[in-house]
């Protein structure tokens, strides 16, 4: 038996171990664990999984939802079956059901699973290479599993592929984070701890002796950008907040402690969960005088004008 090793073969034992880590990781994407808890928040941050299986060869998309207690929380399969079809696990029974639209053509597909609460139960919407193919509301009338509701309304903070079954996914997305708030928002802080996955909404304050300006709640769309409509900043209060008592029916506290002179039938933001409204009034009893503020949904109150 002769032994040898050349230069070449040297060089490829080399670079093996390289080339087996960027094939785990491409482009923000990372292959596809079986087998394995995956801590994943899918109603933070939807799911992509890559594929090229081919209609026909009923190769299986097949993984578990779990909470992050790891008790199980539903799941979601697809079969590359002809036609397509689709299976809500503890939703529905043991057989798929074909996809309600046709699924894109091309080999090689990226399918999206978004998974939302609404009403205390669970929605979920797929898209592939772009397209929404389902979007179902997981309830007593769409599911016929006897338990649907003891799996589908527990928070998903797991998923796991079926380390038999799933033999369809290559690759899954690597979640987006955002690490912080923008380095041009000073004095600023969020309502949440960071890192936050891609999509989160984010309620802004200030800090002390500063008044924010702009939108209050934020969505985290990358690094260290949001969302808005209009830019959230910070202000400088005044040294000395300006008293105005001409209003004898009210005067409206802000962030900063200063009295601003109440408006008649004028839309004011004021944050009432967060924040106090502090009247000052100088009416005297029997004066038959009202303090009357109308709030709305959208944040914004109301001084209604005495008729008396």
């Amino acid at each position: 038996m002769i032994l040898f090793m050349t230069k070449d073969i040297l060089c490829l034992l080399f670079l093996l171990p390289l080339i087996q880590v960027f094939s785990q990781n491409v482009e923000g994407w990372t292959a596809v664990e079986r087998g394995v808890y995956l801590n994943y928040d899918l109603e933070t941050s939807p799911l992509e999984i890559k594929t090229d299986s081919v209609i026909g060869s009923n190769d299986r998309v097949y993984m578990y939802f779990y909470t992050a207690q790891g008790d199980q929380a539903g799941g979601v399969t697809i079969n590359f079956s002809s036609p397509p079809r689709y299976r809500i696990v503890y939703c529905a029974s043991l057989s798929s059901t074909n996809f309600p639209t046709n699924i894109p053509s091309p080999k090689e597909k990226i399918w999206r699973i978004t998974v939302s609460r609404s009403a205390g139960v669970r929605r979920v919407v797929i898209h592939c290479n772009g397209k929404e193919v389902l979007n179902i509301l997981i309830s007593g009338t769409t599911c016929s599993h006897s338990s649907w509701s003891a799996y589908w309304t527990r928070d998903v903070g797991k998923i796991k592929f079926h380390s038999f079954f799933d033999t369809a996914s290559d690759y899954r997305n690597i979640p987006a984070k955002c690490a912080g708030l923008k380095t041009a928002w000073t004095n600023m802080v969020a309502d949440k701890e960071f890192p936050v996955t891609v999509g989160t909404l984010l309620t802004l304050s200030c800090m002390e002796g500063y008044r924010l300006t702009g939108d209050k709640v934020v969505n985290c769309t990358k690094d260290t950008e949001f969302q808005y409509t209009t830019e959230p900043q910070c202000d400088k209060c005044p040294e000395n907040g300006s008293v105005d008592l001409s209003d004898k029916r009210g005067n409206l506290i802000g962030d900063c402690n200063d009295w601003i002179q109440a408006k008649y039938d004028t839309y004011i933001p004021a944050y009432l969960d967060s924040s106090l409204l502090y009247l000052e009034t100088n009416s005297s009893a029997g004066s038959g005088d009202n303090a009357m503020v109308w709030y709305y949904d959208d944040e914004n109150i109301r001084f209604v004008a005495n008729s008396s």
